[in-house]
């Protein structure tokens, strides 16, 4: 007990949390608000927690969407596939065949720099994968003025099937350190963070003020362990 007492002395706000969005691998998703300041990034990083059951609506379960430009999804053999799309060549990369499994909890992370190698790293639990697929883009990127999409396609045509948790949206490429970092302490990281989610996709921790709308969403007890603090750099 005087240890708790301690602990609770120390570290005030440590909370940590289990809980998840479910998506229905039908309808359900989360549109985001529109705003042109999350158009047009040069270089981006997009993670979330996720725990899918199936591949999702037509095989393709989106994680993230962002109108034609820009989508992170789950394909039919249990790989991770991310398209950026230009006026030529676009950005492809897909993970091997059984890149992870069904119903299990995985932290994924999908990276792009226009001013880099113009190619789509692809991380699981922080590491990043092999590849079946890797293309660079050539050509300029298209304009992305679309609202992000979370656990769908804009038209409802792509659904995630299975739970979804802790969505953050980065206009810069995040290292190795900074992933390990926000898989376990969401939101932890402020610089160039643009979007964060806690667990049920509904209010931004980012200090921009999104908001979200929700359709055919609904909570879940079940969720990746995090720990939630007041400390953020």
């Amino acid at each position: 007990m005087k240890r708790l007492i301690i602990l609770f002395l120390l570290f005030p706000t440590l909370v940590f949390a289990q809980a998840s969005m479910e998506f229905n691998g039908t309808t359900a998703m989360v549109h985001v608000q529109d705003n042109a300041a999350l158009d047009d990034f040069a270089a981006f990083s997009l993670c979330i927690w996720e725990n899918h059951d199936t591949s999702g609506e037509s095989n393709s379960g989106r994680i993230f969407q962002k109108g034609d430009q820009k989508w992170f999804t789950v394909s039919a053999t249990n790989d991770l596939r991310m398209e950026v799309t230009t006026t030529s060549t676009h950005a492809i990369t897909r993970t091997d065949s059984d890149a992870f499994g069904t119903n299990a909890w995985h932290f994924v992370c999908a990276k792009y720099d226009n001013g880099g190698d113009r190619k789509i790293d692809i991380l699981l639990n922080c590491v990043e994968q092999s590849y079946d697929t890797e293309q660079a883009a050539t050509g300029t990127m298209d304009a992305d003025d679309a609202e992000y999409v979370i656990g769908n396609y804009q038209t409802a045509i792509r659904t995630f099937d299975g739970q979804l948790a802790y969505a953050h949206i980065y206009d810069k490429l995040i290292t190795t350190e900074e992933c390990m970092e926000i898989m376990y302490k969401p939101c932890s990281i402020k610089d160039s963070l643009q979007l964060c989610t806690l667990s049920g996709i509904e209010f931004d921790q980012s200090g921009n003020g999104w908001t979200f709308t929700h359709t055919s969403t609904s909570d879940n007890s079940d969720g990746p362990t995090v720990q939630l603090t007041g400390g953020s750099r």
